[in-house]
């Protein structure tokens, strides 16, 4: 197993690794006072983590694991910062690879197991979407009785994945019998968005600095994991408005000509591509909507497919202008044009979309930026940030 799990680094580091990852386990039985929280899923997980944590910092010591870091690597040196007064252990557990599950679960016991959302991601490696659902499944496999799976209720395949866990199930959503609510999306703009969550006792009304409705899934897993650990609505509220917009996810940044970016370039999969266009047309109102969208990578036998879904949902969205970067990104132009996108560029490389949106961009337009992380989109974003007109 250890060998698959190092695969990418080099022999000579093998053994410092394995052996700070047999620390950390060890470290981590010693301090059996502080709860571990699993996040896995195929989106959200960040934006979720990043939510307990500021939930569970209103009233407890919590450590989590930081961002941008391969998980492999991240998981031990965050148990590693565990100290004896600390109560909660937040980790988001991304897998791409069979096996990775395993790996963490054999440094940690975790009491409450989250999953975000479910959908065609590391396909590539993972061989399919049944893949995904069983190595993710495996933390709701290793949860104890006693445990709780906080789930989402508008996911089927987490539905299935239900059944997998002996622990108790918290179930969170937009439907009534959820036993937290995300009753209402009321509104967003450039500086954030407002909900409403609520459980069978009380609701609460959030302000949050966060865009995209999608997000509020976030929100009601942290507001399911604070109910679990003995918090109020009130508490998680304050806990919820603290959170900053993580680097390169969904930020808005300055953009040629007094235009907005949208700047969603940490990395991209379909399913959140097609949701961070449907934050852009919400934005845009009656300013111009422009899409950046690179290539979207490990999706396997999906990968086509998966595209020429994002293609159509430019279409949907009514986008005025799309560029593709990229070969896989290509299949998204064909298909946008397919269905009627007049304003297509299939760039050859990022200067030629910045002459471009330096052309077109006009105040108070919006461009939205998106594509995996080998894309390499979030230098465009900073290069039109910085050489504003």
């Amino acid at each position: 197993m250890s060998s698959d799990i190092y695969r990418n680094i080099s022999p000579w580091k093998k053994p410092f690794h394995k052996i700070r990852a047999f620390l950390a386990k060890n470290w981590t039985k010693l301090n059996s006072q502080a709860e571990i929280i699993g996040i896995t899923g195929s989106v959200g997980k960040t934006t979720t983590k990043e939510a307990i944590i500021k939930v569970l910092g209103e009233r407890f010591k919590v450590v989590g694991s930081i961002g941008n870091l391969d998980p492999v690597f991240n998981i031990p040196i965050t148990l590693l910062k565990i100290r004896p007064w600390t109560k909660k252990v937040v980790l988001e557990l991304g897998v791409e690879y069979p096996g990775e599950m395993d790996f963490y679960l054999s440094l940690i016991k975790p009491k409450i197991g989250v999953v975000t959302r479910i959908y065609w991601t590391h396909t590539e490696f993972l061989g399919d979407l049944n893949g995904v659902i069983n190595e993710k499944g495996k933390l709701l496999e290793a949860l104890p009785k006693d445990g709780w799976a906080v789930l989402n209720d508008n996911d089927q395949y987490i539905k299935e994945m239900a059944k997998k866990t002996g622990a108790k199930i918290f179930w969170f959503g937009t439907h009534p019998h959820c036993q937290v609510q995300i009753a209402d999306f009321i509104h967003q703009g450039i500086e954030g968005s407002e909900f409403i969550l609520k459980n069978s006792k009380e609701s609460v009304t959030i302000r949050w600095k966060l865009l995209g409705e999608h997000n509020t899934a976030s929100a009601a897993a942290a507001a399911s994991v604070g109910i679990l650990a003995g918090l109020k609505l009130g508490e998680i509220k304050k806990g919820l408005e603290k959170i900053e917009p993580q680097p390169h996810r969904l930020n808005v940044v300055p953009g040629p000509n007094r235009s907005l970016m949208l700047d969603d370039s940490y990395n991209s999969s379909p399913e959140a591509a097609m949701m961070a266009l449907e934050t852009l047309r919400s934005l845009s109102h009656q300013s111009k909507a422009f899409a950046v969208l690179g290539d979207m990578l490990e999706l396997g036998n999906y990968s086509e497919q998966g595209h020429r879904e994002v293609g159509q949902k430019v279409v949907q969205e009514n986008v005025d202008y799309l560029f593709t970067i990229g070969d896989q990104a290509k299949i998204i132009a064909d298909e946008a044009q397919k269905f009627g996108a007049k304003n297509v560029i299939e760039a050859k490389d990022q200067t030629e979309i910045k002459k471009k949106l330096r052309d077109l961009a006009r105040k108070d337009d919006l461009i939205l930026v998106k594509g995996s992380r080998a894309t390499n989109l979030d230098q465009l974003v900073q290069d039109l940030t910085s050489k504003r007109d």
